[in-house]
């Protein structure tokens, strides 16, 4: 068998061909673009192709499987992966552990979601770091005006149609001597950009999710809304690699209440929480 091992660095790459029944190693290095990898495996058209998850795990999984080759991805977090008692760690020597631990069946390896799915998640996360920027900027204007002995509404008061117009009026009948209120001009111009951001990739996630009867389905749940129901069908993808909800829980980092006592033991919320 042809083993192709390729340690993925952010610009270049060591890739290690392992034939398993010689042992013959052949190592190289190209730069870590789509070019140069299709090239690379076109040329050696491997038996199975090797790699580490990480940024660019996701498109070098894609390449590969359009041109019909199987790929294994490594979960570099994995006991197995630790390197310990190694006093020369290099490029070179990961890339074969990769082909070894796969010619073993010994290879820790993770799911890789389509390039669909990838992208939905990403959306998601661009939509959470907007809702980041947004309240980042209502905690800078909320500073302006403390930093000037003055105090906004509480809570969503300030944040209404209401509030921002007060703001704006504010703003308008500015002295020259206040520049302060020119900052709070500037947050609000980039809070009302943001807005508008967050609505348009809200709509987009929204036209997303009507394509799968997951999130709906999900929705019926109480306290389940929509973002909520999104992120998680997007992030368990395939729901039938799991065994157990157990495991579902340890993939998303949900630790469940234990209630355990004399024969009772019960894995969930605890009765007087629900």
């Amino acid at each position: 068998m042809k083993i192709l091992a390729l340690d993925l660095g952010k610009f270049k790459s060591v890739y290690v061909m392992y034939l398993t029944e010689s042992k013959e190693q052949s190592y190289g290095k190209i730069g870590t673009n789509a070019r140069e990898v299709e090239a690379l495996l076109r040329r050696y058209a491997p038996d199975r192709l090797v790699i580490e998850a990480g940024t660019a795990s996701g498109w070098v999984s894609d390449l590969a499987e359009s041109l019909k080759l199987k790929v294994q991805v490594a979960n570099g977090n994995d006991e197995r992966w630790r390197w310990k008692v190694v006093k020369s760690k290099t490029d070179r020597s990961d890339a074969l552990k990769l082909a070894q631990l796969s010619e073993m069946g010994s290879l820790p390896t993770v799911h890789v979601p389509s390039s669909e799915v990838r992208q939905w998640r990403s959306l998601i996360a661009y939509r959470h770091g907007l809702v980041d920027r947004r309240t980042a900027m209502k905690n800078s204007i909320r500073s302006i005006y403390e930093r000037q002995g003055l105090h906004l509404p509480s809570v969503q008061r300030a944040w209404t149609k209401e509030g921002i117009n007060r703001l704006k009026q504010e703003v308008a009948a500015a002295r020259a001597d206040q520049l302060w209120l020119y900052q709070v001009h500037c947050e609000i111009e980039q809070l009302e950009m943001v807005e508008k951001q967050i609505k348009q990739v809200e709509a987009k996630l929204q036209e997303i999710a009507e394509q799968h009867p997951s999130v709906k389905r999900l929705q019926e749940a109480p306290c389940v809304g929509p973002r909520l129901s999104e992120a998680v069908v997007a992030v368990l993808d395939d729901p039938h690699r799991f065994k157990n909800g157990r495991q579902v829980g340890c993939y998303v980092g949900l630790t469940p209440r234990r209630w355990q006592s004399g024969q009772s033991d019960r894995q969930g919320t605890h009765k007087s929480c629900r």
